[in-house]
């Protein structure tokens, strides 16, 4: 699986950033500087309004450097999908993915 997920055609390049627009939900960016790869996670969340809900984004940025991209897609790969992300959404006190806000 993890073989599929580095290879994989949904990887999009757009200038020095990596796009992958749905791994388990998540939206992922890799940003290629000088230095390395910086990795940048995405979720959606909503908040319930009077009017109905209101879909929303949070990110959760990385500051480790990955040398190659590679390995900021294995990282990637391992922190989805050991649970890694949701038990730090969760600890952090931030917006769960999916889950309705009340405002």
């Amino acid at each position: 699986m993890i073989r599929r997920c580095l290879n994989s055609p949904k990887w999009k390049l757009h200038k020095n950033c990596y796009f992958y627009d749905n791994l388990n939900d998540y939206k992922i960016m890799i940003v290629q500087t000088e230095y390395g790869f910086y990795i940048t996670i995405f979720y959606k969340y909503y908040t319930a309004r009077f009017f109905g809900a209101q879909e929303k984004e949070q990110d959760i940025h990385s500051n480790t450097k990955y040398e190659t991209l590679v390995c900021a897609k294995q990282k990637i790969y391992e922190a989805i999908t050991s649970g890694k992300i949701a038990k730090y959404i969760v600890s952090n006190k931030l917006p769960r993915k999916g889950e309705y806000l009340h405002c």
